[in-house]
């Protein structure tokens, strides 16, 4: 195989063939990647020869961690700069697999059945999906083995916790075994931080740097902080319970799973903890089921992606789903729970092409999530998309006009089974409320001699994190007998008591 000139189109890339026009359509900010396969390329070709086959350059190799192990002991062999090759390699296969499914979208895109691009979508999603998780782990391994040398696989766990198919960040989770392990992985981040960020994805570590101390990793003993504070830290537990394996130990993550994850699930954990975080899923979900898009404007993370994620996360818990991966998570939801079973469908099909379609949006368009088609530079990069979408201009649309109708068909039905699912988390949490049991079951209710408004104040305190103080009022004030029980327990108290009563209520509203 030849050296290509950096100047050489990329069609007659011989490492890229036929991949190289749709290489080539590519958005700006792929170019870093591009320009890595190149600079590098002789190395490359190097390292692909002397493996004999295991890190093929102009094909999918068969194993991408076996094929980045090989890239990384050529280097080490030859005593090339390990990071710089190995990350190259990955940007050349990253180029590669998305040039693949965008070719294979292509293929299906001139077929007129709903159902068939449906169904297409699942695939490319589940694709690319595994295949850039297998990727990023095999990066992630050989970068922490490079730049924290003292970190045993025994030592620490590795999770993705976001979303891959928008390459947009590598969101991460570390789980570390002890405070050694801690400072290890800490001195040799920086290097691998600077490698994602260089050949791949920069790497987000929201969810331990949302801890009480911010940590590039945890002990469980720390993860456990998010059990105390379940209403209030939705977008940690929301990465925490969708969590996929990368690397690193297994015990540590079943760890992690027994000790802290399984403690949201209705059965399995901790009722409080299941309750406040749903709670807080439906605070979050009243919010986005509320029509407010604007025409032409796709939003597909803000306005599909997250509420969808979110509807799925608990309905995981309610039933006893520990399946992450939402598509799957929905079928196995629609098995178990038949009556909805057109919902959860509804909502895997829609989140399988949303997907999808934020990926190619990412990869020809721009970063970010808002896409506005009055725009005409985007409305022009966003032409490859449509195409690709089955979404072509015909006589009497544009392609960003037909564009648009599908993303609108796509919201619309992913909405209406959001806005089911949230009928049924509700339905669900008056089932479970702990304060429907507190005022409303008659066993439960104070004796003669007990105050109710006393019995109320010390259960809130309690749960003071789970507090949803429309429930609380709604309880009291929708049954006359309990709301005027709890106004006269309140005026028989003392006057200093009532103060005291009074201020805790009124710290228990300011700290929710």
């Amino acid at each position: 195989m030849t050296l290509p000139s950096e100047d050489l189109p990329l069609t007659f890339d011989p490492s890229f063939g036929k991949l190289g026009r749709e290489i080539a359509r590519f958005a700006n900010h792929t170019r870093r990647m591009l320009e890595s396969s190149r600079k590098h390329r002789g190395l490359l070709m190097e390292a692909s020869a002397w493996s004999q086959g295991a890190a093929p350059l102009d094909e999918a190799p068969e194993s991408p961690t076996a094929a980045m192990k090989a890239v990384d002991k050529y280097a080490r062999v030859h005593r090339v700069r390990q990071p710089m090759l190995v990350g190259a390699y990955f940007a050349h296969h990253h180029l590669r697999t998305q040039a693949e499914a965008s070719r294979e979208l292509l293929r299906n895109a001139f077929v007129r059945d709903v159902q068939h691009r449906i169904r297409t979508c699942h695939r490319i999603y589940e694709q690319q999906e595994a295949t850039r998780r297998e990727w990023v782990a095999a990066l992630l391994e050989l970068a922490l083995a490079t730049h924290a040398p003292e970190l045993t696989k025994r030592d620490y766990v590795a999770f993705n916790v976001g979303a891959l198919v928008d390459h947009e960040d590598v969101d991460l989770a570390i789980v570390v075994r002890n405070e050694d392990a801690r400072e290890a992985l800490t001195r040799g981040f920086a290097g691998v931080s600077k490698t994602f960020l260089r050949y791949a994805s920069k790497v987000q570590l929201y969810l331990t740097e949302d801890l009480a101390t911010p940590r590039v990793g945890a002990t469980i003993e720390e993860y456990e902080e998010l059990l105390r504070r379940p209403a209030r830290s939705i977008v940690s537990v929301m990465q925490l319970l969708g969590s996929q394996y990368l690397c690193g130990s297994r015990n540590l993550s079943r760890s992690l799973q027994d000790r802290v994850i399984q403690a949201y699930y209705q059965g399995e954990g901790q009722p409080m903890v299941h309750e406040a975080f749903l709670r807080s899923v439906m605070v979050e979900l009243r919010h986005y089921i509320l029509p407010n898009s604007k025409p032409g404007l796709l939003c597909p993370k803000r306005e599909i992606y997250v509420p969808a994620k979110l509807a799925t996360t608990a309905v995981r818990l309610v039933h006893g789903v520990h399946e992450a991966r939402p598509p799957h998570a929905l079928r196995m939801l629609a098995d178990k729970d038949p009556a909805l079973a057109d919902t959860y469908l509804a909502l895997s099909d829609a989140f399988a092409q949303n997907e999808v379609l934020r990926a190619l949006l990412f990869l020809y368009v721009s970063h970010g999530d808002e896409f506005d088609l009055a725009d005409p530079e985007v409305e022009s990069a966003t032409a490859r998309v449509a195409v690709l979408m089955g979404a072509m201009e015909s006589a009497r649309r544009t392609a960003a006009d037909r564009l648009n109708r599908m993303y609108g068909e796509i919201r619309a039905r992913a909405l209406r089974a959001v806005a089911t699912l949230s009928a049924k988390i509700d339905l669900h949490l008056s089932r479970v409320s702990t304060f429907r049991r507190l005022v409303e079951r008659e066993k439960e209710l104070p004796g003669e001699h007990e105050n109710l408004a006393l019995r109320l104040l010390a259960a809130l305190e309690r749960y003071r994190d789970s507090v949803f103080w429309d429930e609380v009022v709604d309880l009291l004030a929708g049954n006359p007998r309990n709301g005027q029980r709890f106004f006269e327990d309140l005026l028989a108290l003392t006057e200093a008591e009532r103060q005291d009563v009074a201020r805790r209520y009124v710290t228990l509203m300011s700290d929710s």
